[in-house]
């Protein structure tokens, strides 16, 4: 099961995921507490057992606050990310929501956002998985650039194929910017 929170940090845009969390099956959400289900026997198998997946976007980065296309340029968090993750991590603890394990990207900003939650939470512990398959969207040549430049140069409908399609790439390349 896939839950969605109330917040500005919450993606339903699988392009933009940068950190994943599962809750154990004992870890259920009920509306205002988590209950703890029945032991399962030791012979149920792992995947008849079920877990919610709790998707988190990272807060604003640095790139974001000046409107350039980021993708794979890793570059870290706005001061406004910084509290948006602390106010995710919080959002996701009242909602009475428990890990046993976070995955996240490897890029700076969603780290970061991993470590401000799991610290609102007070879930330090729990193991996490880094890979390159939750980095976001690579944007080619247009990693670096100003999106709405971007768009006035080459019109609103071609940028929104790029940056949504999943069959035509965005312009070869690499950041026209240092990052």
């Amino acid at each position: 099961m896939v839950k969605f929170l109330p917040s500005a940090l919450v993606a339903a845009a699988i392009a933009s995921i940068s950190t994943a969390f599962t809750v154990p099956s004992s870890f259920r959400r009920s509306t205002h507490h988590v209950h703890a289900s029945r032991s399962l026997s030791s012979r149920t198998s792992s995947l008849s057992m079920k877990h919610t997946v709790v998707l988190v976007r990272h807060g604003e980065s640095t790139w974001n606050n000046e409107n350039l296309f980021t993708g794979w340029a890793d570059v870290p968090l706005s001061e406004k990310g910084l509290g948006e993750a602390r106010s995710g991590g919080k959002l996701i603890k009242e909602a009475g929501f428990k890990f046993d394990v976070a995955y996240t990207s490897m890029l700076r900003r969603a780290i970061h956002t991993l470590w401000l939650v799991l610290e609102e939470m007070d879930l330090f512990y729990i193991p996490i998985k880094h890979t390159w398959r939750l980095n976001e969207r690579h944007y080619g040549a247009l990693q670096g650039l100003n999106k709405q430049e971007t768009v006035d140069k080459y019109g609103k409908d071609q940028v929104l194929i790029w940056r949504r399609s999943y069959d035509v790439p965005p312009p070869p390349g690499g950041p026209t910017r240092a990052h």
